[in-house]
This record gives structure tokens, C-alpha cells and sequence, in this order.
């Protein structure tokens, strides 16, 4: 028997997603449905013996869904994260490839190796590269991300495939743009990871200080005791 899918499900699955364990956008609101949908059996069927027992129930397996959509939501943003980090790395490697005569195509194939988290940007591009849109429609797939450099790289290759003059200078140019940048981010990341070491550390001295004075501080309030109604 052939598994009937809706065109819903047909179109979620064409399009290129970042996804945990292969859990696709859907897959994650039936996920929380379904949970909604266990919280309020057991609560229904809990209240009859216990109600506290059917309120907790009912709230853990809320609690369960929105804590499932937010891992995901954080994983999606890790790999987002992620590719604009490698961006320039593979860049790099497409430039010396593609310049030393190798095609297009596999450059963008070869140069996937170097990286962790850009072939799930990539490979769909390479899938649909001889479709009958060709190369530039396939390149169009980059923008489905919603990443701000995956679109700038995007239209930058589409001007390469189109064979623009300075295309490859453009590209190059932008590419020591995104180094730059992400060398900036990350001493900006070293600059705060001291100041927040540096409070991390100061809360158990906190601690201690409120520890060690708070046998005075209940004794200075009990001296008002006897004049208090």
C-alpha cells in the first residue's frame, strides 16, 4: 500500500529546513498538540482520583511541548550561527578551487568538506543545480534560510554563474569582509567572558558574606521586639 501525503507535507519536505533528529517544522506542532492533547486526557482522567495530581500532570506536559519547541528554536539558531562562522572558511577554499579551473559545481562540492554546518545550506543547491532552472534558480534555494550572509552569498554566485566582469573580485572582497567581522565577534566575546567570570565568581563570595552576617542581622531585629505591638 502506497502512503498517501498532503501537498502540505510534499512542499515542507522540498523545502530545506535546519532541523534536530530530522524534526521538521510540522512534525514539532504535532509533537505539541500531541502533548496538549495527553495533558488534558490524564487530567481529565487524574481529577476523578486527584486534582492536584491532574493540574500538575496537565502543566508538566504544557510545560513538555514548550520546552521541546524551544530546543529547537535554540539548535536553529546554534546552526545559523554556525554557517555564518564557516562562511568565510569556505568561501576561501571555493575561491582557490574554482580560480585554479575546476567547475563551479564542484568546487561548491569540494570546498563542503572544510565545514560542518553548511553542506545542510548547500547540498539542496547542489541537488537542484542541473533542474531545469539551473544553477542560478538552485542558488536562489540559499535564500530560503533567512540568513542575512547566505543571501548576499547567494546573489554574489548567481552574478558568478551569470559571468559578470568583477564578479570574482566582489566576491573575494566580501569574503575578507565576512574574516574581518567574525575576528572582530569573537574579540568581543573574549572581551566579556572575563566581566562574566568575574560575576560568576563573586556570587559565592555573596553568599558567604550574607551566610556569615545573617546571625547579626536577626539579632539586631529581635532587639525591637519588646517595643513593637
Amino acid at each position: 500500500m502506497v502512503p498517501v501525503h498532503s501537498s502540505e507535507d510534499k512542499k515542507e519536505e522540498k523545502k530545506p529546513t535546519i532541523n534536530l533528529f530530522g524534526v521538521t517544522p510540522k512534525r514539532a506542532e504535532n509533537v505539541q498538540r500531541g502533548l496538549f492533547y495527553v495533558g488534558l486526557l490524564l487530567f481529565l482522567y487524574l481529577f476523578l482520583f486527584n486534582k492536584i495530581a491532574a493540574i500538575i500532570a496537565f502543566a508538566v506536559c504544557i510545560l513538555a511541548g514548550l520546552v521541546f519547541k524551544r530546543i529547537l528554536e535554540i539548535y536553529e539558531a546554534r546552526v545559523k550561527r554556525d554557517m555564518v562562522y564557516e562562511l568565510p572558511v569556505f568561501l576561501d577554499t571555493f575561491l582557490s578551487l574554482y580560480t585554479s579551473g575546476l567547475k563551479m559545481e564542484t568546487a561548491i562540492q569540494d570546498s563542503l568538506v572544510v565545514t560542518k554546518r553548511l553542506p545542510i545550506a548547500f547540498e539542496p543547491v547542489l541537488a537542484k543545480w542541473h533542474d531545469r532552472g539551473g544553477p542560478e534558480i538552485a542558488l536562489k534555494t540559499l535564500v530560503q534560510f533567512n540568513i542575512a550572509d547566505l543571501k548576499t552569498c547567494a546573489t554574489m554566485m548567481i552574478q558568478l554563474v551569470r559571468g559578470g566582469e568583477r564578479s570574482i573580485e566582489f566576491l573575494r572582497e566580501w569574503k575578507d569582509q565576512l574574516t574581518i567581522m567574525e575576528h572582530l565577534k569573537q574579540e568581543a566575546g573574549s572581551a566579556a567572558k572575563p566581566i562574566y567570570f568575574t560575576f560568576l565568581l563573586g556570587l559565592p563570595f555573596s553568599v558567604s558574606i550574607v551566610t556569615w552576617f545573617y546571625p547579626f542581622f536577626v539579632q539586631a531585629m529581635h532587639m525591637f521586639d519588646g517595643f513593637l505591638f
